[in-house]
């Protein structure tokens, strides 16, 4: 495929985005200092637990660092709640992970580890859970106290974020510097900001990503032509299919390569020749749509191990 002006212009938006997501979140986040709930437990650098007798006793999740991502001293809130079906779950201005596990019925749990350098540093980075019946939102809170505040050296604060959802959701993800982990989404996708990695286990619904930098590897479930864009992505972009596919792909100002080991993948090479890219899958019909990509993108059978570059 041919770079053209337009994939530069669709890049650099894309890259502004990601820097604005970055930087909201390696501020150190806020210098509010509103309560983050009474589910809160505190645990120090010598594995000394502070216990709050308001915690959520029930949330059994377990998120152990394997990584070594939080920092010594931790804060974990535990929360519960019941959602409607297709209710929306967002989650924005996180400045680490966020993994998403599905369940059946309509309650949704939830595990969230804040931490910092001192336990002084806790009080500085505080997260906000909001839920209505058919909401429920995770974010960081800002610091609206002056214009002046938002050129303070603020304590540095990780957080991660494990929730057990309902599958019948619709999922959106704002300014995460760090990856999301989503497994059964039977609702809607919509991704913007992201810093990491996006990887979904099965999704069954529209998909929109924009302004990402990392890679996408996204299984869809019984796709029937749901619309799939993305647009200023930075990493490569695999998504896998379970059953048979008809759609048209259309691309615009990619640097990469299109590939696929779909039945009946036909790429349109007179279209490619004048700086857009069109295959069609099957019969054709909805579009999938990708612009201003700076990687590969495979189209792929579920099941199938990713291609190596070029292939």
């Amino acid at each position: 495929m041919v770079k053209t002006w337009k994939s530069l212009i669709v890049l650099v938006a894309g890259a502004l985005l990601l820097a604005g997501a970055f930087a909201a979140c390696r501020r150190g986040g806020s210098a509010t200092r509103a309560d983050s709930g009474p589910s809160a437990t505190v645990v120090d650098s010598g594995s000394e637990t502070i216990p709050n007798a308001e915690n959520d006793a029930t949330v059994k999740i377990e998120a152990p660092d394997k990584d070594g991502y939080d920092l010594a001293y931790r804060e974990e809130i535990r929360r519960k709640y019941t959602l409607k079906p297709q209710s929306t779950f967002r989650v924005f201005g996180i400045n680490g992970p966020v993994r998403v596990e599905s369940v059946d019925g309509d309650v949704a749990e939830l595990l969230i580890v804040r931490s910092a350098r001192s336990k002084n540093d806790l009080q500085y980075n505080r997260i906000v859970v909001s839920h209505e019946d058919d909401r429920l939102r995770v974010y960081r809170e800002d610091d609206h106290k002056s214009f002046f505040s938002a050129f303070k050296k603020m304590p540095e604060g990780r957080q991660r974020v494990v929730v057990r959802l309902p599958r019948r959701i619709d999922f959106i993800g704002r300014g995460v510097n760090g990856g999301i982990d989503l497994e059964q989404i039977e609702g809607s996708l919509d991704v913007s900001g992201v810093n990491g990695y996006l990887r979904v286990a099965g999704q069954t619904g529209p998909v929109e990503v924009r302004g990402q930098n990392g890679e996408i590897d996204i299984t869809m479930n019984s796709y029937t032509g749901s619309p799939i864009e993305m647009s200023g992505i930075n990493g490569e972009i695999t998504l896998r299919f379970v059953g048979k596919v008809n759609a048209t792909v259309v691309g615009r100002g990619n640097n990469g390569e299109v590939t696929s080991d779909l039945p009946d993948f036909k790429p349109h090479e007179e279209e490619e020749r004048h700086g857009r890219y069109e295959a069609r899958i099957g019969t054709g019909g909805a579009e999938m749509e990708f612009h201003g990509i700076n990687g590969n993108i495979r189209l792929l059978r579920a099941g199938a191990p990713s291609a190596g570059p070029g292939r």
